[in-house]
Formats: structure tokens, C-alpha cells, sequence
């Protein structure tokens, strides 16, 4: 291996025991050293398995739309337990209000 003539980087990519500027590529010729000035930002964390999503996104679809049908079908069953049944009857008074008639 030779020393990059110019200030570079030599990554190992994909996991690999050698760095990948030793190899040649037909039609493209030998892969040349990272330049500094190529670098335009540095990942300060990662989120783990978050990859996977774009891979599953029709599953994980699937699971949402589920979650939000069970969702909407347990809040309407809490707000009609809570109103007494949910039945109104037309033109009942309010058990709150008293019909206060002045003497």
C-alpha cells in the first residue's frame, strides 16, 4: 500500500479487513482517498434498527391503522359508559337545572 500523496482519509467500509482504496473497478478506475474537504458532517449518535422501518413500512402501516381503529372503538365505548348510556332523550329537562318558580 502507498501513502495518499494529498491529506485523505482511508475508511474500511462494509466491514472489511483491508481498505477499500487498494481496489480497482472496471469502467471506473482505482478508488481514491477520502479528501477532508469531501467530509460534510460527522453523526453525533445513532438510532439503532431504525433501518428496518422503510423494510416493514406496510406491516408497521398496518399496525398503526390497527391501534387507532381499537383506539377510536375504546373512546367511544368510555364516553358512552360515562354518559349514562349515551341515550338523550328530546326535550327532557336537565337533571342539573330545578324548575325554581318565585313565590
Amino acid at each position: 500500500m502507498t501513502i495518499p500523496p494529498i491529506p485523505a482519509i482511508s475508511p474500511r467500509g462494509d466491514n472489511n479487513p483491508a481498505i477499500d482504496q487498494d481496489a480497482y473497478i472496471a469502467g471506473i478506475g482505482a478508488i481514491q482517498p477520502v479528501r477532508k474537504e469531501w467530509i460534510v458532517g460527522k453523526a453525533l449518535f445513532a438510532i439503532p434498527l431504525v433501518g428496518y422501518l422503510p423494510l416493514h413500512i406496510v406491516e408497521f402501516a398496518a399496525v398503526v391503522i390497527v391501534f387507532l381503529i381499537v383506539w377510536e372503538w375504546y373512546s367511544r365505548r368510555r364516553e358512552a359508559n360515562a354518559g349514562g348510556g349515551g341515550k338523550k332523550v328530546a326535550n327532557a329537562p336537565h337533571p342539573a337545572k330545578k324548575n325554581s318558580k318565585k313565590r
